[in-house]
């Protein structure tokens, strides 16, 4: 098997799609820091199934996910596919190709695929399990992780010889069969318990049983009297019945007749009111027609009035539209005299205009002339200030010319100048460099010092590690023994809280009412449920209640009989019940309070038991005359001094009757009533809580002890890191000290180099002053050429300022003309807006002279049609006059037809209600009746539901023979209740109870057996598997011990290494321990090697193990950044001779090892901070 692909989406850097290739041999991955290489190895480790996030360099699960940039959105998913040529079957899957696929979402949500199979993580990770790749097995190994080899205890690296032993599957294994066997043995601690829980009830039960079948017998013979009493009863209400029935017959007919007449009277009645209500009609619709016709003639009356108003408003408007005709004839021929002005003077304003306009042309050309002279004097000023800037230039060279000998002098004088202050620089660098050597001497003392305290601290910290580990192992061990007493505890509670929860121990009915949910508001409980018994007393009280603790409580009589109608509808089996709303009990009157302070009398069973005050009657009812005393003897004494009570009942069981008879003896069995279970509970529960918290005590001092052994290894480590870094340090002093030897001699050297320099500079100096004298002279010459220049120029710009000054007064003269003609044509335009607006009020005067025409036209009209209207109306009302006259009579005559007809219905109604009275009589009589017909079959309905109770119908009474008066039935029946009231509280379903235990510890003990079978299989399955993984791991660790003193000798070219058992006798669980001594030192602490030294020795045990055991890959994460040239020589050439049979893929920044690379990958950041992968192709020399 063989890498074959690596893709990644997402995953941390990988912002973005990345495909690697893997071919055989090694395959090296390269890059700057930070640009994602050692994300690739983090990749591998997480998709063969690493859980560790921290192991992945991170805090949390989404911190894998491609957290954005600045030029990249985050991503919501992270996903790493590896491919794994499986072409020779290293995997035990029937592919060639195996696809691993993991991803996670930033949800947190995960998905695992085996070639796009859906499947789990530990399945990945049982693929993998005892191949060499598994999450033990250093198949990857991650940046700084080379250390981990030498640095982790003894015990871990024994987890990685099993890995190389196969035999991690085993230890796997037997950790699921210990798993097992620990909850075998809590299944035989709760089977056992419950066994002996069932076993304890037999005895009670039978004794229960014998006493239900005597009940049982008495219960026949009276159910057998009832039923000749029900006979009896049922022939008298069948007499009573048939009497009743007959009287109701004969009223009813009577009432029959009573009600044909009464609707005979009521249909006369019903005529007589209609014939009322038409004529109410007539009256009320001509009412309607004469009211209508007054509103008419009133409506007609007030139009008049309006229209005669109306012709009033009109001759007013007429007159003001004369008015407003005059006065706008007058207004529109005086606005037409106005226009005749005014366009007079826009005339004379139009010539006065093109006078202007002609004499701002002439000032306009006047000014261009002007600009044309300006503009030739401009030109020859330019012209002459350029021959001046090319005279300046010349001058500048001839300057600068002059000036250079003097820099030149400037700068050999500075040069002489440095080179001395430089020279007397080196004299005080000489001087300080003498101190510096004197304080480094020092400096190394110390640290030397310093070395020897750190060493010493960090031993004695590694013995407070070794004790620490002890106490935590002795805590770990008391810890295991508080958690199995605890799994003990547990399972005889859970063993409880099942029976009760399954209401084991008590009847059949009991047992369906209370697991029925739809009871629930029902039923407030049993009597066991509402007592809180005392310690101690919990036998007593069984024995004084017996059955009765399985009562029922409802809150009343119609709840118990919805109970009892469900269990004979399902034939559930019966319950004795206690309704709250009619229970009676009796209690002790207070004047027999003196004999419960007798010595050995603990009192009432009434005052020793807490309930809820609502309970009381139905507690009362069967504790209410029951004491409880210390012993017999108390008993006995009790009961010849104590009057009315139903029983005195002792703690150890014992009862005394006050016919005088006593029961009491031994119990076959510790105690296992429904209020001994109870009581057990509760103080199992308090011994459960109190153990979880000693364990939460022990649990809490461990975690102070780790944090204690957490602490010192850290302060260990640190002090590890703080020798290492004193003696880096003492390194540096050493390298420094030569730096500055060094440094001393090129500082004598460097001050004869200056003392020749500052001799030269002397000498040049010298030469420069003839030079200076002649380029001064003809500088003086030019000058003089520069101020004739300058005063031709200044001539030439007067000049030109005249010209400018004569342009601007005349540009002044032609602004003024144009601003006074621009005034004449605004004043002109004023005109013209005011000669449009004369217009346009001429044109509204003229309208509204022909809009007040129209109107008084319009006025005109309407006056003669409201004249006309007048007319008509005044004819139409006198009519209305007449015809209001005439309904006023019709309606006088119809009242008077309706008060006869009101008289005769009056009539009628008296008539009637002499006839509903005696109908109501009778309806009375017939309700009676009725009533007394309900009566009767209620009771008869009584007998049969008292036969239904009985599973009986109504043939069987009707048919029997009865030769007994009722008197003695009544006697029989009394007499067969008080001898069942003596048996006391019985169980009537006690021997289907005794059948139904007796079964259930049948099916227990063969349970018990199959779970013996059981454990005794998983003690030698564990046996086997530990033999094996001994076997083993002794043959594994004597091959990696040859190959790692091999290997160390060969990467060191010298010295000797070793491994060491440190409890060879328990081979599976003692650690393991590396020796080393490079070549030349003497054996020593793995601590106090060095970096490379501590980096080689980890490789060579590495190496060995992946000898003893070949893996088909290995991912090596920059381990060989600590190594010099020559050791990365060494491993570089290990590694190259191991990809023979392994497929290697090396992280790494060191030359060497890319050098051995047969395939090379570039990892870059580009500026969106995503990583990105590039293929470098590997010149092969020949």
């Amino acid at each position: 098997m063989r890498l074959k692909r690596l893709e990644l989406q997402g995953f941390k850097s990988f912002g973005q799609p990345v495909n690697l290739e893997f071919g055989p041999g090694i395959t090296a991955i390269v890059g700057p820091n930070g640009s994602g290489k050692s994300n690739i190895s983090d990749a591998l480790r997480w998709v063969l199934g690493e859980q560790s996030v921290r192991s992945l360099r991170g805090s949390r699960l989404e911190d894998i996910i491609f957290a954005g940039s600045d030029g990249k959105k985050p991503l919501g998913m992270a996903e790493v596919r590896l491919t794994l040529d499986n072409s020779d079957g290293y995997l035990p899957l029937e592919y060639s190709e195996v696809t691993i696929t993991r991803r996670v979402y930033r949800s947190g949500e995960s998905e695992f695929f085996i070639n796009k199979q859906s499947c789990r993580l530990k399945d990945i990770q049982e693929l993998f399990t005892d191949t060499g790749l598994g999450r033990e097995s250093y198949a990857v190994v991650g940046q700084g992780q080379i250390d981990q080899v030498l640095s982790v205890r003894s015990e871990d690296r024994r987890i990685l010889l099993e890995e190389t032993a196969g035999i991690v599957k085993y230890r796997q294994r037997k950790e699921e069969a210990l798993h097992k066997l620990e909850e075998t043995n809590v299944d035989l601690l709760r089977v056992t318990d419950v066994l002996h829980e069932l076993e304890s009830q037999l005895g009670p039960l039978e004794e229960q049983a014998k006493l239900a079948r005597r009940y049982l017998s008495l219960s026949e013979q009276l159910r057998e009297a009832e039923l000749d009493y029900f006979h009896l009863n049922w022939q008298a209400l069948a007499k009573r019945l048939a009497k009743v029935e007959e009287d109701y017959r004969r009223l009813q007919q009577e009432f029959e007749q009573g009600r044909l007449d009464l609707e005979r009277l009521e249909d006369r009645a019903a005529e007589q009111e209609a014939l009322e209500d038409a004529l109410q009609q007539d009256i009320d619709k001509r009412q309607g027609e004469l009211t209508a016709l007054a509103e008419a003639y009133n409506n007609t009356l007030h139009s008049i009035e309006l229209h005669s108003e109306r012709i009033k408003n009109q001759e007013s408007r007429s007159q003001q539209l004369t008015a407003l005709i005059s006065a706008k004839s007058e207004e529109a021929q005086f606005l037409a005299g106005e226009e005749d002005k005014l366009r007079s003077e826009l005339e004379e304003l139009s010539a006065q205009l093109r006078a202007h306009e002609e004499a701002a042309r002439g000032a306009e050309e006047e000014t261009a002339n002007l600009q044309e002279r300006q503009k030739s004097a401009q030109q020859d000023v330019n012209r002459l200030k350029d021959e001046f800037f090319d005279f300046m230039r010349e001058l500048a060279d001839r300057r600068n010319f002059l000036r250079s000998f003097q820099d030149r002098r400037r700068n050999l004088e500075e040069q002489m100048a440095r080179a001395r202050q430089e020279l007397d620089s080196l004299g005080e660098r000489q001087v300080s460099m003498e101190q510096e050597l004197a304080g480094l001497a020092e400096r190394e003392r110390q640290l030397t010092e310093g070395l020897r305290g750190q060493e010493s601290s960090e031993r004695e910290l590694q013995e407070k590690i070794a004790s620490g580990r002890a106490a935590l192992a002795a805590q770990e061990e008391q810890r295991r023994e508080l958690e199995s007493a605890g799994a003990r505890l547990n399972a005889r509670l859970r063993t409880l809280q099942e029976l009760e929860e399954n209401r084991e121990g008590y009847a059949a009915g009991v047992r369906r009412i209370l697991q029925n949910e739809s009871f629930s508001q029902l039923v407030l409980g049993t009597v066991a449920d509402v007592l809180e018994v005392p310690p101690g007393l919990e036998l007593a009280l069984e024995v004084a209640l017996g059955s009765g603790l399985q009562n029922l409580i409802t809150p009343g009589e119609a709840e118990a009989k919805t109970i009892i109608a469900w269990l004979q509808k399902v034939q559930g089996g019966r319950v004795t019940i206690l309704p709250l709303d009619s229970i009676q009990g009796s209690e002790f009157p207070a004047s027999s309070k003196a004999l419960f302070d007798q010595p050995g009398v603990l009192g009432p069973a009434m005052d020793l038991v807490r309930f809820s005050e609502k309970f009381r009657p139905a507690l009362a009812s069967l504790l209410g005359r029951v004491v409880i005393t210390e012993d017999l003897d108390t008993a006995l004494r009790l009961k010849r001094s104590l009057r009315q009570f139903a029983r005195i009942v002792t703690k150890d069981g014992s009862v005394v009757f006050p016919s005088g008879a006593i029961t009491g003896g031994s119990f076959s069995a510790r105690s296992s009533g429904l209020l001994a279970r109870r009581g057990e509970l509760t103080r199992l529960a308090e011994q459960a809580e109190a153990l979880a918290g000693e364990l939460r005590g022990l649990t809490e001092k461990q975690r102070r002890t780790r944090e204690e052994i957490t602490a010192w290894e850290q302060r260990a480590a640190q002090l590890q890191r703080e020798i290492l870094e004193t003696r880096l340090a003492l390194q540096g002093v050493g390298q420094s000290r030569n730096q500055l030897l060094q440094e001393r001699e090129r500082l004598t050297i460097s001050s004869r180099n200056l003392t020749s320099q500052i001799a030269q500079f002397q000498a040049a100096l010298s030469t420069l002053g003839s030079d200076f004298e002649l380029a001064a002279a003809e500088v003086a010459e030019l000058e003089r050429e520069e101020q004739l220049l300058r005063e031709h120029i200044q001539q030439e710009e007067a000049r030109l300022a005249e010209l400018a000054a004569s342009m601007e007064r005349l540009n002044q003269e032609r602004t003024a003309k144009q601003v006074r003609t621009a005034e004449f044509k605004g004043f002109m335009e004023s005109k013209r807006t005011n000669l449009v607006n004369l217009e346009q009020r001429r044109r509204e005067a003229l309208l509204a002279v022909e809009q007040a025409q129209a109107e008084l036209d319009q006025i005109s009209l309407e006056r003669s049609r409201n004249e006309e209207y007048i007319a008509r109306a005044a004819q139409e009302n006198a009519q209305r006059q007449v015809q209001l006259a005439e309904l006023k009579a019709e309606l006088e005559q119809r009242r008077g037809e309706l008060q006869a007809a009101q008289k005769e219905r009056a009539d009628l109604g008296a008539e009637l209600a002499q006839v509903q009275k005696e109908q109501l009589r009778r309806e009375r009589t017939l309700y009676r009746l009725e009533v007394e017909l309900g009566q009767l079959a209620d009771e008869q309905e009584h007998v049969r539901e008292s036969l239904t109770e009985r599973g009986l119908s109504l043939t069987a009474i009707v048919n029997r023979q009865v030769p007994q008066k009722e008197a003695e039935l009544k006697n029989a029946i009394e007499e067969l209740r008080r001898q069942i009231r003596e048996l006391g509280l019985v169980n009537p379903t006690a021997h289907e109870e005794y059948e139904r235990v007796v079964e259930r510890c049948s099916f227990l003990e063969k349970q018990l057996s199959d779970l013996n079978e059981a454990r005794a299989g998983l003690l030698d399955v564990i046996s086997e598997m530990d033999k094996l993984c001994r076997t083993r791991l002794r043959e594994a660790f004597a091959q990696v011990r040859v190959e790692f003193q091999e290997l160390f000798s060969r990467l060191f070219q010298g010295g000797s290494a070793d491994l060491v058992l440190t409890d060879p006798e328990s081979i599976l669980a003692t650690g393991i321990d590396v020796l080393a001594r490079p070549p030349g030192k003497k054996l020593q602490n793995l601590l106090l090697l060095s970096g490379g030294e501590r980096a080689l020795t980890a490789i060579a045990l590495l190496f060995a193990i992946r000898r003893v055991k070949p893996v088909p890959f290995w991912v090596l994460d920059e381990i060989d950044a600590t190594l010099d040239e020559s050791n990365l020589e060494r491993f570089s050439q290990l590694m190259h001779e191991f990809s023979q049979e392994t497929q290697f893929l090396v992280i790494t920044h060191r030359e060497r090892t890319m050098e051995r690379a047969d395939t090379l990958y570039g990892v870059t950041m580009g500026a969106e901070g995503v990583s990105q992968i590039i293929s470098v192709a590997l010149r092969q020399e020949e």
